[in-house]
């Protein structure tokens, strides 16, 4: 639970300081993939002893899915997002102002508020797992 908090604190302070320099937005960013990366650490430790060792094959088979699904649907919605909250920028080029179609700091914060609704989603389920490790069952 604490790897989805840093990864919404993480989310949470990029949406507001995106803008505040690149190295500000490296250093946010990593808090939020730092959360990312224990939580899904943590997911695959947590399934791996919420399931009987009879159905361990298509629990994982199943994270495997949803996480391919994520992987695929995320990256639409994301770009749909940066699409519709999009603004127009004026670039000079060989002397004639080239207008161009930018997402907006609007489309960011969306995006990152998205991500922080996601990790507070997956508490739903992490809180309402059932550890059935057994010590001194062999594992099991």
């Amino acid at each position: 639970m604490s790897a989805a908090g840093v990864a919404v604190a993480g989310y949470l302070t990029a949406s507001v300081y995106a803008y505040s320099g690149l190295w500000t937005l490296v250093g946010v960013m990593s808090v939020g993939f730092l959360g990312l990366t224990l939580l899904n650490v943590s997911l695959i430790n947590l399934l791996t002893f919420s399931v009987p060792r009879s159905r361990l094959g298509a629990a994982t088979s199943f994270n495997t899915v949803f996480r391919n699904f994520g992987s695929t649907v995320a990256p639409a919605v994301a770009g749909a997002v940066l699409t519709t909250f999009s603004t127009t920028a004026a670039l000079q080029a060989g002397g004639e102002a080239v207008l161009l179609a930018v997402p907006s700091p609007t489309a960011y914060a969306v995006n990152f508020y998205m991500a922080v609704a996601m990790f507070l989603l997956a508490l739903i389920p992490i809180a309402a797992a059932r550890e059935v490790f057994t010590p001194g069952a062999g594992g099991r």
